[in-house]
């Protein structure tokens, strides 16, 4: 008998044989096989599914929707000649589930198979021959849960699948740093962030591995980027471990190198004071050496006009007609 290959993540896929045919499956029977798939550990009680998947109608209407989604569903599942019951089973008491042994695969199934045990993780003990099973159920979540479906069941399942996503990355990235895989430890610290950027723990890990590896640069820039998401999408600042992290790898700040103040002037008003001084005193001697050898001319001319001499002793006043200069 053909098998089924059903997928959830990312939103609804199911198809039958090799090569993969696809089920065209109505929304309301993509909803109800959704459901039994995700809860395929137990039978259900009708009004229980009616109640789920149709809270919003009343009861009467909302068992007549579940008939009328069940019937669609088992058409397309179990179409002639396969057999009644070979995916859908419904209990004498009417109950309807999943039946175990359906030939299908289903990518939550095989997802939650493979992460068993993988939220005991820690960055003390890893458990390093679970790695590569928990890489491959990672490849499977290739979107989250049922995107395009909205009700409030859907959502619930939503984060419980996607926290376990986040945890078996968490898990990988220290499996992989206790392993000394430093590319492959940043590469998937990196993918957590990616999903949840406001990770402080991880923020710090990405932060570590670029300083053990010598990209300073790259640390301090993750810090940047922790501090702004935290802030964005909590309204805090980083822890004190993270602060004395970035402090300890950060450049020492540069001491304040002001120029010096420039140095006074002396008191210059006694020189100027004294040049001053002698500059007057320059004029006058100069003015005086004017008017005497302006008079001593005026006296020459006047006695030899006149052909006297001088009286006693001016002549020797008189000098020469063209005294010496003063310096």
């Amino acid at each position: 008998m053909e098998r089924l290959s059903v997928h959830l993540f990312g939103g609804f896929r199911a198809d039958r044989g090799m090569p993969p045919q696809p089920l065209h499956l109505t929304r309301t029977a993509q909803h109800l096989f959704a459901y039994l798939l995700l809860h395929r550990r137990r039978p259900h009680p009708r009004e229980v599914l009616a109640g789920t998947l149709w809270g919003e109608t009343d009861d009467e209407k909302g068992r007549a929707c579940l008939n009328t989604a069940l019937w669609r569903l088992r058409k397309v599942l179990e179409p002639p000649p396969v057999p009644r019951g070979t995916f859908l089973l419904t209990t004498s008491s009417g109950e309807v589930g999943l039946n175990p042994d359906a030939p299908l695969t289903l990518d939550v199934a095989a997802f939650e198979e493979n992460l068993r045990g993988v939220s005991a993780w820690s960055e003390a003990t890893p458990d390093p021959w679970e790695t590569s099973r928990v890489e491959k159920a990672l490849t499977l979540y290739q979107g989250e849960l049922l995107a395009g479906f909205y009700e409030d069941w859907i959502l619930e399942e939503r984060e419980r699948l996607h926290c376990l996503y986040i945890d078996a990355l968490t898990g990988l990235m220290y499996a992989h740093k206790h392993h000394g895989n430093v590319a492959r430890s940043l590469e998937t610290a990196l993918r957590i962030l990616k999903e949840e950027p406001f990770r402080e723990d991880v923020h710090l890990v990405v932060m570590r591995l670029y300083q053990e590896t010598g990209q300073r640069f790259m640390a301090l820039r993750q810090y940047e980027k922790c501090r702004r998401s935290l802030e964005e999408e909590l309204g805090i600042p980083p822890s004190e471990k993270t602060r004395r992290f970035y402090e300890s790898i950060r450049p020492p700040r540069r001491t304040s190198s002001k120029p010096p103040p420039p140095l006074e002037p002396p008191d210059d008003a006694p020189l100027r004071h004294a040049l001053a001084t002698l500059k007057h005193a320059l004029e006058t001697l100069e003015r005086v050496h004017r008017d005497v050898m302006e008079a001593a001319r005026t006296v020459s001319r006047l006695f030899e006009e006149g052909h006297q001499s001088p009286p006693d002793g001016e002549s020797s006043a008189l000098g020469s007609s063209e005294p010496s200069e003063p310096f």
